[in-house]
C-alpha cells in the first residue's frame, strides 16, 4: 500500500502521530511514577491529590481527543483498503469494532473533554495569579498574558463592533471578494 502516493499521504501522518502518542504515554507514566515515589518519600497527601487531579485532567484529554482521532484514522485505513477494508481477512472490521467499544467504555468522550477543559481553566486561573503556579505540563500557561493582554487587564479588552444592518448587508460582497482570491 505504501507504494501508492495517495495511500502513503493518508497513512504516514497517523503513523507518525502514533510514535508521538507512544512517547506521550511514556512521559505521563514516568511523571506519575515519579510523583508516587515523591509522595511515598515525603508522605504528603496534599501533593498526591494535586498530582492526581492534574493526571486526571491530562488523561481525560488524551483519552477523549486521541480516541476521536483514532476512530477517524481507522476509518481512513478502511477507506484506503477499498472493498478489502470491509473484509474480515483485513482484520479492520474486528479492530474497529473493538476500538469503538473502547472509545465509549470509559465514559463519553464529550464528558472527558469537558473535564479536561475544566482542568485547563483551573490551570489558567492558577497561571494568572502571582507568582504563577501552573504545573509542569501546563507551564506554557504562565506566559499567557504575553499573548492575551486582556487576561491581565480586563479593562483593556476591546470588544468587536456590534453587527448592524449595514455590516450584514456588506457580507455578500465580502464573501464574493474572498472567493475571487481563493
Amino acid at each position: 500500500l505504501m507504494d501508492f502516493h495517495s495511500h502513503s499521504r493518508a497513512l504516514l501522518p497517523p503513523l507518525a502521530t502514533c510514535v508521538v502518542l507512544a512517547h506521550l504515554a511514556k512521559e505521563l507514566t514516568e511523571s506519575w511514577d515519579g510523583t508516587m515515589q515523591l509522595v511515598t518519600r515525603e508522605g504528603s497527601e496534599m501533593l498526591f491529590f494535586q498530582q492526581a487531579m492534574h493526571m486526571h485532567g491530562m488523561s481525560c484529554g488524551c483519552k477523549a481527543f486521541f480516541g476521536w482521532w483514532a476512530t477517524d484514522v481507522l476509518e481512513g485505513v478502511r477507506r484506503c483498503m477499498g472493498g478489502h477494508g470491509y473484509s474480515s481477512y483485513s482484520a479492520i472490521p474486528l479492530i474497529t469494532t473493538d476500538f469503538w467499544v473502547m472509545t465509549q467504555g470509559g465514559g463519553d468522550n464529550t464528558v472527558l473533554a469537558q473535564q479536561c477543559a475544566r482542568h485547563l481553566l483551573s490551570q489558567l486561573e492558577a497561571a494568572l495569579q502571582s507568582p504563577p503556579s501552573a504545573s509542569s505540563f501546563t507551564a506554557y500557561l504562565n506566559e499567557v498574558t504575553e499573548f492575551v493582554p486582556a487576561l491581565k487587564n480586563p479593562s483593556a479588552r476591546v470588544d468587536p463592533p456590534p453587527l448592524t444592518a449595514a455590516s450584514l448587508a456588506s457580507l455578500p460582497a465580502l464573501v464574493s471578494r474572498l472567493r475571487a482570491l481563493a
